[in-house]
């Protein structure tokens, strides 16, 4: 029986997150859209802020980070909620997708989108992000 609690465990505690780009993927995708109409190629980091509440921020906070690369790799890092010390969710995008979880913590760094802890694929090109650093 213990062989079975932990798997069903794991289960319960991923599916908020699932469900969360379940039902707000459209929202999702319409940064990525947002963010290809706004960025030119080797640009600097973009950062901005969407129009939905995304948890107790300042009026500079952004919750949005996308660069565009020379060679046109587009990396977008969406914060979809910022609990401040109760830890972060967000998402990653990249076109072309990006294959491991170490190229996606590299463009994180790379691009100054914050450190996230935990990285896990959601398909080709979408990532789940977390964080639980003060």
């Amino acid at each position: 029986m213990n062989r079975l609690l932990l798997p069903a465990i794991l289960l319960v505690a991923s599916l908020p997150a699932c469900s969360d780009f379940a039902s707000n993927r459209e929202r999702y995708e319409q940064v990525v859209k947002d963010v290809r109409a706004r960025i030119k190629p080797g640009a600097e980091t973009l950062y901005f802020r969407t129009k939905w509440n995304f948890g107790p921020a300042l009026p500079d906070d952004t919750n949005v980070c996308a660069r565009l690369t020379n060679l046109g790799t587009l990396f977008v890092r969406i914060t979809s909620r910022d609990n401040h010390h109760a830890g972060r969710d967000g998402y990653a995008f990249a076109d072309p997708p990006m294959t491991n979880m170490r190229q996606i913590s590299l463009a994180l760094e790379e691009f100054g989108c914050g450190e996230w802890e935990t990285i896990k694929p959601i398909n080709n090109h979408w990532w789940k992000l977390q964080s639980y650093l003060d």
